[in-house]
């Protein structure tokens, strides 16, 4: 797999450094024209972390557009590998991706508070959160991020079974119908409660004291409920079954 995540990275380097080096140079600029203007601090920090989630969204586009031309690309279907191989490595250099944003997310937050001596949220998380909880944030969010990942490569998968417009059509409708039908299954499984609201290794609860008065408490681990994440590892496995029996005998190269 190795092999395959380098021959991936090839593909995508020069669009990913130039990412990086853009979103640089737009954060460098934008501070200095927010401070030149005298914009509020939390303002800036907030349009910062907007820049930094659309660069996380590009890299999730790159990685479904990087297994779709996978998929077409004769010459890596005739490798002797496992087409699991080819998911998991579009999905670990996204996860790279994801992890050098965050690396340089978490520098920015550090510096905005040495400058502007303002509460970040790292600064929050440090104060109120342990290493337990910081531990099923990070699970939480590469367990949805793989959900979502396969979801869309599912769809991905089905389009490459026809041709045309009519693969891309059948493509998003699977997507949507997916979402549709597995939101609508929890639903029905796993009632949701207003005061709460689950992320599989993490539970969040909402209490509310008076207006201005919202008390938010996260709960890792203990209070994971096992039904739902049985049921989230067992629709993905699905999906990713379906996926690899679309590569390994649907595919049209």
């Amino acid at each position: 797999m190795i092999k395959l995540l380098k021959y991936d990275w090839k593909r995508n380097a020069t669009a990913i450094t130039a990412m990086f080096c853009i979103l640089i140079a737009v954060q460098i600029g934008f501070s200095v024209f927010a401070w030149y203007r005298d914009y509020d601090p939390t303002v800036q920090y907030v349009i910062s972390s907007m820049l930094y989630a659309f660069c996380g969204f590009l890299a999730f586009i790159a990685a479904c557009m990087t297994f779709n031309a996978n998929l077409k690309s004769y010459s890596r279907r005739l490798l002797p590998l496992p087409s699991l191989y080819t998911v998991l490595s579009c999905f670990v250099l996204l996860l790279a991706t994801h992890a050098v944003l965050a690396g340089l997310y978490f520098l920015h937050d550090w510096i905005y508070r040495l400058l502007f001596d303002i509460e970040t949220l790292s600064a929050l998380a440090a104060e109120h959160l342990t290493i337990i909880h910081a531990l099923s944030i990070l699970l939480a969010y590469v367990f949805g991020l793989a959900s979502t990942t396969i979801v869309i490569f599912f769809g991905v998968a089905i389009a490459r079974m026809f041709e045309g417009k009519l693969g891309i059509f059948l493509g998003i409708a699977a997507c949507i119908a997916i979402y549709s039908l597995v939101g609508w299954l929890g639903e029905i499984l796993f009632p949701f409660r207003e005061s709460s609201m689950s992320l599989v290794f993490l539970q969040v609860d909402f209490a509310n004291h008076g207006p201005g008065n919202e008390e938010v408490t996260f709960i890792p681990f203990e209070n994971m409920r096992l039904g739902e994440v049985l049921y989230e590892l067992l629709y993905n496995s699905v999906l990713l079954y379906g996926i690899l029996y679309i590569m390994d005998r649907k595919t049209k190269l």
